[in-house]
């Protein structure tokens, strides 16, 4: 299987918080969030993406982890994918970021895909995820 890249940016078209309130409290408070993502570029189509996570009140440190249901195209080829990612924010730096296609879930075109890939804000806040994947032939 060789090796793809596909880069894209991506727009929220929807941000729909959840009540959740654990019966342990941290420094961080938890956040509970259904979003929609657009992608346009080497990845056209849309997810549906349940995060976990939270955020000091600062907004300089917290963390969140990801699930992303995707449908669309990933250099043309038509199918849909999930993918895990997660990030830790500290000091506002990013410390640490993975992403995964998980393995078994590409249906269609993307039936055996696999790979993992990234998550990046711009300055200007324009949002990139980018891809290093395989299909098989």
């Amino acid at each position: 299987m060789p090796a793809r890249h596909a880069a894209s940016t991506f727009d929220v078209s929807d941000f729909s918080p959840r009540e959740w309130s654990p019966s342990v409290g941290t420094g961080v408070a938890p956040g509970d969030i259904d979003m929609v993502k657009k992608f346009s570029g080497d990845i056209e189509g849309r997810s549906v993406t349940r995060f976990v996570g939270g955020l000091t009140e600062d907004q300089s440190a917290g963390a969140y982890a990801a699930w992303e249901s995707f449908e669309g195209t990933i250099n043309g080829v038509s199918g849909t994918c999930a993918l895990v990612h997660m990030q830790v924010l500290s000091n506002s730096k990013v410390e640490a970021m993975v992403l995964h296609i998980v393995p078994s879930s590409g249906t269609g075109g993307l039936e055996g895909v696999a790979g993992a890939g990234g998550i990046r804000v711009e300055v200007d806040g324009t949002h990139r995820l980018w891809l290093d994947y395989s299909l098989p032939d």
